[in-house]
C-alpha cells in the first residue's frame, strides 16, 4: 500500500479537484489530519484564484452523526405526490468541496444515501451544483475504529482512493511556523515516533492515545493550564505512557539555562550531553530566536550564536566530546525556517563548509 503524507495529499487535492470534479476517498487512522488536509487544499485553491474569481466553499457533513433523512430531507405531499425536501445545508450554488466525513462509520442506510450523492450527484429532486466536488473521508476497517466495509462495487465509483499517514518532518515544520507550544515540539523532536502511535488492537480500551491531532490539541491546551495540572491534561490527551514521558521532558525544558545566557557565551558555554536536554536546549534557542524576530531583537548576534553552537555540536565541542550532528541539523534547520541569519552568518558558513552533507538536510 502506498500512502501520502498530509502535505502531498494537499498538493494532490489542490491540483485535481478544481479541474476534474471527480469524487475522491481519503483513508487513514484516526488523528492523521485527513479532514484538515482537505481544508488546507481548499485554502490553497482559493489562494491561487485570480482577483475577482468566486472563492471555493467548504461544507462538512459528519455522516456517522446523522440519519438518512438528514440528507434526503423530510417528505411532504404536493398535489398528491410525495416530494422530498432537501435540507438547507446542501449546496445550492457556487463551487466548493463537500466533505462526507467518517463515512465508513455511518449506518448502512446512511452510507447508501451518501453514495447515491457521490454516484449520481443527486438525491430525489436535489442536484449537486456542477461546481461542487465530493470528498469522502474515513477510517479503514483494519484501524478497528468502528468502520464498516464499503462494497467494492460502490468503492469503484470514486475516481481514486488515497491512504494518508503522518510525517514527523512535515508536522514539525508546520508546528514551528504556527508557534506550537515549544515543550511539545521539543519532546516530539526527541521521540518522533510518539507523534502517531494509534494501536488498532488496544485502541478500543483506551480513551486517549498519541496522534498528530491529540498532540496538536494538547499543545493548544497547556499554555492555559495550571502547571500542577499538566500531567492530568497530558495523560488525558495522549495516554499515560507518553503523557508521563512528555511531562518529564517538560521539566527538563523548565530547568534549562536561560537561552539568552547561552547565546551571550556561545563560544564557551558548557553544552549539555544528555540527549533529552540537548533537544530541549535546541528548541529553547529557536524559541529565543522567534521572540527576537517578533520583537525586533538583534538577529545578527543571535543567528551567529546559534550557528556557533550548531558547529560545536557537529564537531563534538561538548561536555562528553561526542558529536551531536542530528541536533546540530535540527537547530540550524529550525532557525533557518524562522530567519536566514544563522546560515548566512560567517559562523553559518563555517558550519556549512565543515558539514556539507548536513547543510543539504536543511531543506525538508
Amino acid at each position: 500500500m502506498i500512502t501520502l503524507t498530509p502535505k502531498n495529499l494537499q498538493r494532490l487535492l489542490a491540483a485535481t479537484l478544481p479541474r476534474s470534479r471527480q469524487p475522491i476517498f481519503i483513508w487513514g487512522q484516526p488523528g492523521v489530519a485527513k479532514s484538515a488536509s482537505v481544508r488546507a487544499a481548499l485554502d490553497a485553491i482559493n489562494a491561487d484564484l485570480a482577483e475577482g474569481e468566486e472563492p471555493w466553499q467548504f461544507q462538512d457533513f459528519r455522516a456517522y452523526l446523522h440519519e438518512p433523512v438528514d440528507m434526503t430531507g423530510v417528505p411532504s405531499v404536493v398535489d398528491g405526490r410525495t416530494v422530498l425536501n432537501p435540507p438547507d445545508w446542501l449546496p445550492r450554488s457556487g463551487r466548493g468541496i463537500l466533505v462526507i466525513d467518517e463515512l465508513p462509520n455511518a449506518s448502512p442506510a446512511m452510507i447508501n444515501v451518501c453514495l447515491q450523492l457521490v454516484q449520481d450527484r443527486r438525491i430525489g429532486l436535489y442536484e449537486l451544483p456542477a461546481g461542487w466536488v465530493v470528498v469522502a473521508v474515513g477510517n479503514r476497517t483494519s484501524d478497528r475504529a468502528g468502520a464498516r466495509q464499503i462494497a467494492t462495487s460502490v468503492a469503484n465509483r470514486f475516481s481514486t482512493h488515497i491512504d494518508v499517514d503522518v510525517s514527523h518532518a512535515e508536522w514539525h515544520a508546520w508546528a514551528l511556523e504556527h508557534n506550537v507550544f515549544p515543550p511539545v515540539l521539543s519532546y516530539l523532536s526527541f521521540v518522533p515516533a510518539a507523534l502517531q502511535e494509534f494501536d488498532p488492537v488496544n485502541a478500543a480500551a483506551a480513551r486517549s492515545f498519541p496522534t498528530l491531532r491529540s498532540w496538536t490539541n494538547l499543545a493548544s491546551l497547556l499554555p492555559h493550564t495550571p502547571r500542577d495540572l499538566w500531567l492530568a491534561a497530558a495523560i488525558g490527551a495522549v495516554g499515560e505512557g507518553r503523557g508521563t514521558e512528555f511531562i518529564a521532558h517538560a521539566e527538563i525544558w523548565e530547568s534549562l539555562p536561560a537561552p539568552a545566557a547561552v547565546i551571550a557565551d556561545a563560544d564557551n558555554h558548557e553544552l549539555p550531553s544528555d540527549p533529552s536536554v540537548v533537544y530541549a536546549l535546541a528548541h529553547a534557542l529557536v524559541e529565543h530566536l522567534r521572540e527576537a524576530v517578533r520583537d525586533g531583537g538583534d538577529l545578527d548576534a543571535i543567528g551567529t550564536a546559534i550557528a556557533t553552537i550548531a558547529l560545536r555540536w557537529a564537531t563534538g565541542d561538548t561536555v562528553d566530546g561526542k558529536k551531536r550532528k542530528e541536533q546540530s541539523v535540527l537547530l540550524m534547520r529550525d532557525a533557518t525556517i524562522l530567519d536566514s541569519t544563522a546560515i548566512s552568518s560567517d559562523a553559518g558558513g563555517k558550519w556549512a563548509a565543515a558539514n556539507p552533507e548536513m547543510a543539504e538536510a536543511l531543506t525538508l
